[in-house]
């Protein structure tokens, strides 16, 4: 029933469709899609900015680590992204999304998935971590859509941009929700770095005279 088969997509408009929800599904919590919780539009700016950096740094990303998986579509997105070789590392908490550790693996090989069901601050979850990092390489792309606190974002990008490699890329989700957006003002302004805000959801949505309070991405380029 859920065969989903990326094959070798890479266009970010290709993978929304062939991850949307399967037809007669509901989208319920207890229901196993792999729906993509992202703008579309702010998705390819991200995956085309990530792209030319790693081009322009003549690098390419092996590893990546996602904070906050949800129900997996993401984590297949940002598959595309690794080499055949690589492997992933997606913290989710909720043991109930199983998904990340079957459908997805099925989805993403011969790229490896490694689901840590914890919370990102707990200890035991960064050495876990760290612990991938020294004995297979540092991640060259780390995305962080777990904590949606000002004090949890901070932790998040503490605790795991020392595991970031040069080059690389920290992506920071949902920089339109107060609590995020004062996090990424903080960080942004921390550290010497170049950094770069995409927040295509938000304009469209002012356009049409209406607020939001979700979607956004901030970028940390790590180089030098």
């Amino acid at each position: 029933m859920y065969n989903y088969n990326i094959g070798n997509i890479t266009n970010v408009d290709e993978l929304f469709k062939a991850l949307g929800t399967p037809h007669g599904v509901e989208p319920l919590e207890s229901t196993p899609f792999l729906h993509v919780w992202q703008d579309r539009d702010e998705s390819k700016e991200f995956f085309r900015q990530v792209r030319e950096y790693f081009n322009k740094e003549n690098g390419y990303i092996a590893n990546i680590l996602e904070i906050g998986g949800h129900v997996g579509g993401h984590a297949v997105m940002l598959s595309t992204l690794i080499k055949d070789f690589g492997y992933m590392v997606v913290i989710e908490p909720e043991l109930h999304k199983l998904f990340l550790r079957n459908i997805v693996k099925e989805v993403i090989r011969p790229k490896e998935l490694i689901h840590l069901p914890f919370m990102s601050e707990d200890l035991e979850c960064i050495n876990i971590v760290a612990d991938f990092v020294e004995r297979r390489g540092l991640f060259q792309l780390i995305v962080a859509d777990g904590a949606h606190s000002v004090v949890g974002v901070k932790a998040d990008f503490l605790n795991y941009w020392p595991m970031l490699s040069s080059p690389g890329v920290f992506m920071i989700h949902d920089i339109g929700y107060f609590e995020v957006r004062e996090a990424w003002e903080f960080i942004k302004n921390a550290g010497d770095y170049q950094t770069i805000t995409i927040e295509l959801y938000r304009e469209r949505e002012e356009q049409k005279g209406l607020e939001t309070t979700c979607n956004g991405v901030g970028l940390i380029f790590k180089s030098g």
